[in-house]
C-alpha cells in the first residue's frame, strides 16, 4: 500500500493508503493509480466550511467559484484550509464521511477554529 499524504496549513501528516479504484472519473483511470483528494474549504464571508472529494481538485474549485456546485453559492468567497491525498476512493470516502461527521467536525475546529454560530431567536 502507498502512503497517503494529508497536507494542512503549516503542517504534512502521512498514512497508509489502499488499492486502485477509478470511481470519480473514468477518463483519469488508465490502471494505475488514481489520486484523490478531500479537501477543505472555509467561507471568507461567514467562516463556514465544506468537506468535498474530488480526482481533479483544481477543476472542482473552479466548479466552486464559478458557483456551478451549491457548495460555491452558498460559500462565495472562500479558501482552501485542508487537503489530503488517497490513492483508494474507498479510503477517501470513508476520510471525507469521518470529517463530516461530530468527531471530525471538533477536529476540523481543534485544527482550524471554530465556525460562528447564529441561532435563529423567535
Amino acid at each position: 500500500m502507498t502512503p497517503a499524504v494529508f497536507k494542512t496549513v503549516g503542517a504534512e501528516f502521512t498514512s497508509r493508503g489502499g488499492f486502485d479504484s477509478c470511481h470519480l472519473r473514468q477518463s483519469s483511470c488508465s490502471g494505475s493509480r488514481m489520486d484523490v483528494t478531500v479537501y477543505v474549504l472555509r467561507s471568507k464571508v461567514n467562516g463556514k466550511r465544506y468537506v468535498g472529494i474530488t480526482s481533479d481538485l483544481s477543476e472542482r474549485l473552479d466548479h466552486h467559484r464559478a458557483k456551478y456546485t451549491k457548495a460555491g453559492q452558498i460559500l462565495g468567497e472562500f479558501e482552501v484550509i485542508h487537503t489530503e491525498e488517497f490513492s483508494s476512493y474507498s479510503d477517501a470516502r470513508k476520510r471525507e464521511k469521518f470529517l463530516k461527521s461530530g468527531p471530525g467536525r471538533r477536529w476540523l475546529d481543534k485544527q482550524f477554529g471554530t465556525v460562528a454560530r447564529h441561532r435563529r431567536v423567535n
